[in-house]
């Protein structure tokens, strides 16, 4: 008799699947409505939306850390506290930064109390999301810590945002949200037009085709290696069941995940120059992310052998540019600047033309 958890799996991929045919027969208005709903509910029911398996960071501690090492960072996370350091040391004021999509802004929270310990002028946020039990969570959590007087808390859509002549930020982040915006170029004109002339835009965010689907040349690598993992390795803890081969399926078909991804890139060279620029993640995502990641341990070295294997074979392909990177981590300013890159690659050579 199945499982109550097969079951659920079962019934909810059979939800999903009736919306995503539902969904391209609405009127536009009305279908974003219903992708906005899900969106939300998901986040809802997903408390701990950036938890990552074990092998995730085993892989980023020993291939991606490099690489940002190389840029003076750590971390996406250590990456925006090191920017702001450098802003702030360059004006006489704390800075004014406007965070877009902020969630619970555990990141934001996070700046201001490690810069406030260091003695580093805190800067003001004002953080935008269209989630209001999300911001409520934030307005509770930055009250524990001390530093509500630091925030402003907006609840507004993206989408109806207008840049206010009057008011303008040292410094813009978009952590992770770009790839939900169906009307990512309004978004971006939005961030360029809130800059003041030497603000800086920083971004973590996913770059790859749309809906988190892979490259015709990175699927066919990611089969190569699929069909030869144990059958452990491919349970599917998304849809259920152990997968024979990697199913390539679309995460924005009911919702904002990846909607614009394979259009960021291209759209953010059309409107800003890069001053910071790592990208990473060729075939590597789909065998450690949430997934499938869980079925592996780095405690076990067959476990580790395989990642090793798949790691390396993407760098390479990365270096070659035979595969296009699917992430970075990035600044950018409105007028140009050094580029600093550790990355064999300019951003504008790291476009995959559809």
């Amino acid at each position: 008799m199945p499982s109550l958890t097969l079951l659920l799996h079962k019934f909810r991929h059979l939800a999903r699947r009736a919306l995503a045919v539902v969904l391209p027969r609405l009127p536009a208005p009305l279908a974003r409505a219903v992708r906005a709903a899900a969106e939300t509910l998901a986040y809802r029911l997903t408390p701990q939306i950036h938890s990552l398996p074990p092998i995730f960071h085993y892989w980023s501690n020993r291939y991606l850390l490099p690489q940002f090492q190389a840029l003076g960072f750590s971390s996406p996370e250590d990456f925006y506290l090191q920017r702001l350091r450098e802003e702030t040391a360059r004006r006489a004021s704390p800075l004014r930064c406007l965070s877009l999509a902020a969630g619970r802004c555990e990141i934001e929270i996070g700046l201001v109390l490690t810069l406030r310990k260091a003695g580093i002028a805190v800067p003001h946020f004002t953080c935008i999301d269209f989630n209001a039990s999300l911001l409520a969570d934030a307005r509770h959590a930055a009250n524990a810590a001390g530093v509500a007087g630091h925030f402003e808390f907006v609840q507004h859509d993206v989408a109806q945002l207008h840049a206010d002549p009057a008011q303008r930020f040292d410094a813009v982040i978009a952590n992770q949200c770009l790839h939900h915006f169906l009307e990512l170029e309004h978004a971006l004109d939005f961030i360029a037009a809130s800059l003041t002339e030497d603000g800086a835009f920083l971004t973590c965010d996913v770059i790859g085709r749309n809906g988190h689907q892979l490259w015709p040349e990175a699927l066919a690598e990611v089969q190569e290696n699929w069909r030869t993992l144990p059958r452990h390795l491919r349970r599917d803890r998304t849809r259920g069941g152990h997968a024979a081969e990697y199913i390539d399926y679309n995460h924005a078909d009911v919702g904002f995940e990846g909607i614009r991804a394979q259009d960021i890139l291209p759209a953010l060279l059309q409107r800003f120059h890069f001053e910071f620029f790592s990208p990473w993640g060729g075939i590597i995502l789909p065998f450690i992310e949430r997934r499938f990641g869980w079925n592996y341990d780095p405690e076990r070295s067959e476990d580790r052998a395989i990642i090793d294997s798949i790691a390396q074979r993407d760098a390479k392909l990365l270096t070659e540019g035979t595969v296009k990177p699917t992430q970075l981590v990035a600044s950018m300013r409105l007028h140009p600047a050094p580029l600093r890159s550790a990355f064999p690659h300019l951003p504008k050579d790291c476009v995959r033309v559809p």
